[in-house]
């Protein structure tokens, strides 16, 4: 993803994990976070939760890709919660299939 979003012209930081991730957004300014909900150390729900604790990130938007999708709902409960805490906290949620990681960015992020 970050290759294609260099080929469009876009400045990609990937960070390795959840803790390099919040070291990186305190580098430099940045206009989107892209995460993954499964990574290492902090997963990607952690550090959005960090993040939106910072008045300059409250509205910064975030997507998150994970491998639950609503459309299949095998763990109504855990994607229940977890739609409702990105809800409020201004996230956006996208399935990992391949076509939404192929068509990203050029699919429309709609909330």
């Amino acid at each position: 993803m970050a290759m294609k979003l260099r080929e469009a012209g876009y400045e990609v930081d990937v960070a390795q994990n959840g803790h390099e991730a919040i070291i990186l957004l305190s580098s430099r300014r940045h206009d989107l976070i892209i995460s993954d909900l499964e990574l290492l150390g902090k997963n990607g729900l952690e550090v959005l939760r960090e993040i939106r604790r910072h008045p300059e990130y409250m509205t910064m938007p975030f997507v998150l890709f994970t491998r639950t999708d609503p459309r299949h709902k095998t763990d109504n409960a855990n994607y229940g919660n977890l739609m409702q805490e990105l809800d409020a906290l201004g996230a956006t949620y996208l399935p990992k299939t391949a076509s939404n990681l192929r068509q990203f960015p050029a699919i429309r992020i709609v909330k």
